[in-house]
């Protein structure tokens, strides 16, 4: 037989065989309807909870209800207790299995599946978001849950929403609600299903895979994740999770559509972070600004760019750093004297076995919003502190002292009231100034210093050349009174796209007015005595290792500043430079600049663990030699 004749006895032989074994699976899946894919994959999804120290519990609530949990296996004292309420889509496992891993080392974790979803199931005929609330409390009562925060996200923000409301504050601590129609007018809600064009319920409730792909690609920005799944695995997915309590789950939808505005709606009393995706083609962000305005000061709006409603699914890291820097930070008040109060955030769950890295942030609002998204990463492996400067958040002083030499010490005398007695310093512009005076007063306390992108030690002739480029008062730009001059301090402070660029006025007026409004007259004072100090000409050289970490186009503090300090400070000094970031590596740049902070103030073990996490880590260089970490 000739190598054509052989070919071709192969091909035929390969197909039929192959062509046989396809009509066998779609034989078994018509006929005995065994989910053959949809089961492999939910019992990894369930041994991966389980690897991360979860385990399934049914509460039954009484003869008609029950209730199906994930919960810790093992609760922690030191550990804040934090309960997940999921959306449609699946039941709580497969919304949530970007994020579980990460969020269990902070929490202990309590993850209902809300009733008809899952294992959860009910014989009454209630349908509202208020008896879904009502479930999961009795649940969390059972299991001697009596204090939590609450993280939630989609339908699940309207069950968060009456947890919250239902229960006192010293019951919920804090509120996470993401990309939740809360709020919505009637209006609102028919301009959106008109923009849809499709039955909503056909798309929350699928029949069809054409319906589920539909779904997948309204509530997601980046990436169609079902893009190369056949139909018949969908078709699995669709059988397993939506049959089941079809019905109800329908008459879910139809309580929500039909429900009338709550006109009343109750302002919250606990401290309430939204966070939404700029690209959010379910609800869109203007509804997460209107419902910020009617939760008012105790609650703050945070956007993640690139990312639509799926926001678990398309950025889970920056979800879960925003969910634990609201939930794992506790706030303490020192009084120093009787004049001076300083505040401080400090991470729940310290160890004796983590360095304590002290956390100074710069103008432009309060420790805690300033390093928003990268307290989750170095939560990890530090004990934090971070201090509100006085006359910024709650701190405050009645005393006329307005330098950073003063700064400084109230900074280190709360830290000696709160036990801490030694620590490596973190900080941000006009944090670094207070860091420096930290490190030279105290150099007993102070192992290590990281700076970022601070003028210290900058010329006369160079702060003027600097104002006149800027061209702007500069308390105006760094205590702005309206939009505009808040706008022209972000382009300043940034290199990418101006994340405030599609920002209302009304609501960067909110903004002002909450972080710049109180204090005012202090701050101005704090701006006037950095712009009127004559340079230090005997700047002193820290006997500590410090980092200096720049964005190479800082338009604030150029980079020529970084290598001035750098050759100051000398052979202990490091300088690592950050691509394409700006003044606000903090924000542009926020893993590069904590990774590189976590190299000079621990050791290699920490940097590896960034690393592996998807960090860039920062190479050591000696010397003054830069290196740059590319985004």
């Amino acid at each position: 037989m000739d190598s054509s004749k052989l070919l071709n006895s192969f091909t035929f032989y390969a197909s039929t065989t192959l062509s046989m074994f396809r009509y066998l699976i779609s034989f078994s899946l018509k006929f005995t309807q065994i989910p053959i894919f949809f089961t492999l994959i939910d019992t990894l999804i369930s041994t991966y909870y389980r690897f991360c120290d979860l385990s399934p519990f049914t509460v039954d609530l009484d003869d008609q209800t029950t209730v199906h949990f994930w919960i810790s296996n093992h609760r922690r004292h030191h550990k804040p207790n934090l309960v997940i309420i999921h959306g449609y889509g699946g039941d709580a496992r497969w919304q949530f299995y970007h994020q579980v891993g990460p969020l269990s080392d902070k929490f202990n974790l309590f993850v209902p599946d809300l009733v008809f979803f899952g294992k959860s199931y009910s014989g009454r005929s209630d349908r509202t978001d208020v008896f879904q609330a009502s479930c999961v409390v009795q649940g969390l009562k059972r299991l001697g849950v009596d204090r939590f925060s609450v993280y939630s996200i989609s339908y699940g923000g309207y069950v968060a929403y009456r947890v919250a409301q239902m229960c006192p504050a010293g019951v919920v601590e804090k509120v996470v609600i993401v990309s939740s129609g809360v709020g919505s007018t009637c209006d609102q809600r028919d301009e959106q299903i008109r923009r849809v064009g499709r039955d909503p319920r056909d798309l929350l409730v699928p029949r069809h895979p054409r319906d589920l792909r539909m779904l997948v690609r309204l509530t997601t920005y980046k990436d169609d994740p079902l893009r190369w799944l056949p139909d018949f695995v969908l078709r699995e997915f669709i059988y397993a999770m939506y049959n089941t309590h079809r019905k109800e789950k329908l008459e879910l939808v139809e309580h929500l559509l039909a429900k009338a505005p709550d006109s009343d709606l109750p302002t919250l009393n606990q401290e309430t972070l939204l966070i939404w995706g700029d690209k959010d083609n379910v609800f869109p962000v203007n509804l997460a600004y209107q419902l910020q305005r009617h939760l008012g000061p105790k609650s703050r709006l945070e956007i993640i760019k690139d990312t639509g409603h799926a926001a678990n699914v398309e950025s889970p890291d920056a979800l879960n750093n925003l969910i634990i820097s609201v939930c794992c930070l506790s706030p303490y008040t020192i009084n120093l004297d009787p004049e001076t109060a300083m505040h401080f955030w400090t991470t729940k769950d310290t160890s004796p076995s983590k360095p304590n890295l002290v956390m100074i942030h710069g103008y432009g609002g309060d420790a805690r919003s300033q390093f928003l998204y990268q307290v989750g990463g170095l939560s990890r492996k530090f004990n934090l502190y971070m201090p509100d400067l006085l006359f910024f958040g709650k701190s405050y002083s009645h005393n006329p002292d307005r330098t950073d030499v003063f700064q400084a010490r109230c900074v280190v005398e709360g830290l000696k009231k709160l036990g801490v007695d030694r620590f490596s310093v973190y900080s941000i512009s006009y944090g670094g100034f207070v860091a420096y005076r930290m490190a030279e007063m105290y150099p007993e306390e102070v192992e290590r210093v990281v700076i970022v992108s601070a003028g210290v030690g900058c010329t006369e002739e160079q702060k003027s050349h600097q104002l006149r480029k800027i061209g702007r008062d500069p308390k105006r730009l760094l205590l702005p009174e309206n939009p505009a001059d808040l706008r022209v301090l972000l382009s300043l402070s940034m290199c990418r796209s101006n994340p405030l660029k599609w920002v209302p006025d009304f609501f960067l007026q909110c903004l002002i007015d909450g972080l710049g409004g109180n204090n005012k007259k202090q701050k101005l004072e704090l701006v006037d005595h950095l712009l009127a100090n004559k340079t230090d000409r005997d700047l002193p050289i820290l006997s500590q290792e410090t980092l200096l970490i720049w964005g190479d186009h800082d338009n604030v503090f150029p980079i020529e500043f970084a290598h001035q300090l750098q050759r100051h400070l000398g052979a202990k000094s490091r300088l690592e430079i950050i691509k394409d970031t700006g003044h606000a590596a903090n924000v542009e740049s926020p893993e590069a600049a904590a990774v590189a902070g976590i190299a000079d103030a621990t050791d290699k073990a920490a940097t590896t663990a960034m690393s592996d996490a998807g960090t860039p880590s920062a190479s050591p260089s000696g010397g003054g030699a830069g290196v740059e970490l590319s985004k």
